[in-house]
C-alpha cells in the first residue's frame, strides 16, 4: 500500500463510455429551467476537479445541453430538421436527465426527447429531477406524459 498523495485512478469496469460522446443529455423546458440546466451542466462538467477522499481521480462528465453543444432553433416551421438534430445528439448520449416542471410536462420537445430515450435505451438510463411542484400526490402535473405512460412516475420520488 502506498503512502503517497498521488491521485489514484478509479478503474471503471469495462463499460460503453467510449461508445457515447456524452454521459448525459439534459431535457428541460426553457421556462422555468434554462438557467438551472446551464448551472447543472457547468457543475457536472467540473465536478471531477473537487477533492475526494483517498485522493481519487474522477473522470470528467460530458453533458449535452442544447445551446451549448448544439443549436436547434425550435420554431419557424423547421420542426423535422430540429427533431433530426436533437435525435442525433440523443443517440450520442448514454443517459437522460429530465428536469420536470409544469412547462416540461406541456413541452412537445421534452416529450419527444423522453419518448426517444425510452424507445432506444433502458429505463434505467432515464433520471428525473423535480424543479417545480412540492405535492408528491400531484406529480402528474410536472411529470411528462411519456414518463407517466411508462409507469416511471410511481417509483421515483423520494
Amino acid at each position: 500500500m502506498s503512502d503517497t498523495n498521488e491521485p489514484k485512478q478509479d478503474l471503471e469496469a469495462a463499460d460503453d463510455r467510449d461508445s457515447y460522446e456524452f454521459d448525459l443529455f439534459i431535457s428541460y423546458a426553457t421556462d422555468p429551467d434554462y438557467r438551472l440546466a446551464r448551472q447543472l451542466e457547468s457543475f457536472l462538467e467540473t465536478f471531477y476537479r473537487l477533492p475526494t477522499p483517498d485522493n481519487l481521480l474522477l473522470r470528467p462528465l460530458r453533458v449535452c445541453v442544447d445551446g451549448s453543444d448544439f443549436k436547434a432553433a425550435r420554431g419557424g416551421g423547421e420542426g423535422a430538421k430540429v427533431e433530426a438534430v436533437i435525435e442525433h445528439y440523443l443517440a450520442k448520449s448514454r443517459a437522460l436527465l429530465v428536469l420536470c416542471s409544469k412547462n416540461a410536462r406541456r413541452s412537445p420537445w421534452v416529450d419527444k426527447e423522453l419518448r426517444w430515450f425510452l424507445t432506444h435505451r433502458d429505463y434505467d438510463a432515464v433520471m428525473v429531477a423535480l424543479t417545480e411542484g412540492e405535492a408528491l400526490n400531484k406529480l402528474d402535473e410536472v411529470f411528462p406524459q411519456a414518463l407517466v405512460e411508462a409507469g416511471m412516475h410511481e417509483q421515483i420520488a423520494y
